[in-house]
């Protein structure tokens, strides 16, 4: 309550308020029964305006925006560095890279297609390859039947006894050989004394080989061991000279040479 004698509700209020251009107060009278006294204090208010309106609604839009240019700022920067010759160049590497790659995959799968045609061509053969056997299988059935029932007659043939009598025989014979062997070893028999004495043997040889050396002087000179005496007198026969054996041996050899 002031001098004039205005009575105001104790909760009463000013509030400022305006528009874009003017500012001005306004009084808002409370509920309270109390009167406000002489020297009170009325509380004040400030109504925002449109300016403080405009200003609260664009404030989160500015911050919502800063944050925006704050990301395409990142988003230009990364770019930057992408798209640097450094950077184009290794990209480029990889495009090419990944061209050839492609090509690559390109030519397996013709040439797999092509193995597949291959392979299926084999494997058409190979089925009909099959039918045929198949089929002469089928065909030759009953002469397959009797080749197995020989089989089976010879089987219960060997069964009977025959393949044992062959076995028994093999054996009398190995038996014999061995024997025949051993005597050989031990130098039983004519055959046994040239395998086991060394000087029979060259005696032998010696003397094949005088005898080759005579039927060649024979042939060479047969006025020698064969002619008439006139007196009906045989000659004897002449010795061989050493001289005589070297020549015939060397007659016999050059007969023998190619």
């Amino acid at each position: 309550m002031n001098e004039d004698g205005l009575t105001l509700p104790e909760d009463s209020r000013v509030v400022l308020t305006g528009d874009l251009l003017n500012k001005w107060a306004e009084l808002r009278l409370g509920r309270s029964a109390e009167l406000a006294q002489a020297g009170d204090t009325i509380t004040g208010d400030v109504k925002p305006g449109i300016a403080q309106t405009l200003s609260d609604q664009i404030d989160p839009l500015k911050q919502k925006a800063e944050a925006i240019l704050i990301n395409i700022d990142s988003v230009l920067t990364a770019f930057q560095d992408v798209l640097n010759p450094g950077t184009r160049g290794d990209i480029n590497a990889s495009f090419r890279s990944i061209r050839a790659t492609l090509e690559k995959v390109d030519h397996m799968a013709l040439s797999l297609d092509a193995l597949i045609a291959a392979e299926t061509r084999s494997i058409s053969g190979t089925l009909h390859n099959l039918e045929s056997f198949s089929a002469n299988l089928e065909a030759n059935n009953k002469q397959i039947g009797r080749i197995l029932q020989n089989l089976d007659t010879t089987a219960a043939t060997l069964a009977n006894g025959k393949l044992e009598h062959a076995i028994t025989a093999l054996d009398s014979t190995v038996i014999e050989a061995r024997a025949i062997m051993s005597g050989l070893r031990s130098g039983e028999g004519t055959l046994g004394a040239l395998m086991t004495n060394d000087s029979l043997y060259r005696n032998l040889e010696k003397s094949s080989h005088e005898l080759d050396l005579l039927l060649e002087d024979v042939r060479i000179n047969p006025n020698r061991y064969v002619h008439l005496s006139v007196f009906g007198k045989k000659d004897k026969l002449p010795k061989l000279s050493e001289s005589d054996v070297q020549r015939i041996g060397e007659a016999a050899r050059k007969e023998k040479s190619p």
